[in-house]
């Protein structure tokens, strides 16, 4: 894969390549604008939220290829990784672009109303306007957060103030600890399947 124009893989202080997945960051060429978390430190809300056991159910993996170019071209528009887009949807929502939480989020990446009016969305559960809000809303937590994947994720559960109130720390819900997990987890396996595309 290293000789593959369209991926390199990094030994840097900013990107290092490890025998494991968690580690591993694939720099995509066809993604110039997405920047890379930093790989974690010892003792790191990143390092306390390793991915665990759980894969993309395969009914949830074949409804994603109807979105595979929207979230591309939308990952690209705001410098997001495609895969932690995916990773957040498959957690949130399956691809289901009429999904509603009990606490009345909506849509593909499962947007609260105020995130939703925060963005201009009109429809939440358009796929469109859902998808790019929802990313973009991402993005805004990534940087808030140093690209720390992990907070930006914790902060996407649980809301920024949870996260910064906690010192900058996953808060200790079991429900947010449990979802960084999750979408972590399939994170790298969405990663994986871009290296290895026939694996998902």
């Amino acid at each position: 894969m290293a000789d593959d124009p369209q991926f390199r893989l990094a030994d840097d202080p900013q990107y290092r390549m490890a025998s494991n997945l968690q580690d591993r960051v694939v720099v995509d060429s066809r993604y110039p604008m997405a920047r890379r978390v930093n790989p974690p430190a010892a003792g790191s809300s990143r390092r306390q939220a390793a991915p665990g056991k759980q894969t993309v159910p395969p009914a949830v993996a074949a409804r994603a290829s109807r979105y595979r170019a929207a979230v591309r071209a939308t990952a690209q528009a705001e410098g997001v990784e495609p895969e932690l887009i995916h990773a957040v949807i498959t957690a949130e929502s399956g691809y289901d672009p009429s999904a509603r939480s009990h606490k009345g989020a909506v849509g593909l990446m499962q947007l609260m109303p105020g995130t939703a009016a925060q963005y201009g969305v009109t429809n939440a559960r358009d796929p469109t306007q859902n998808l790019n809000a929802g990313a973009r809303h991402l993005r805004y937590l990534l940087d808030k957060f140093d690209n720390d994947m992990a907070l930006a994720l914790a902060a996407y559960n649980a809301g920024e103030q949870a996260v910064s109130l906690h010192g900058n720390r996953i808060p200790p819900y079991p429900e947010t600890r449990a979802y960084v997990q999750r979408v972590l987890a399939y994170y790298h396996q969405h990663l994986l399947s871009t290296l290895l595309p026939r694996s998902l």
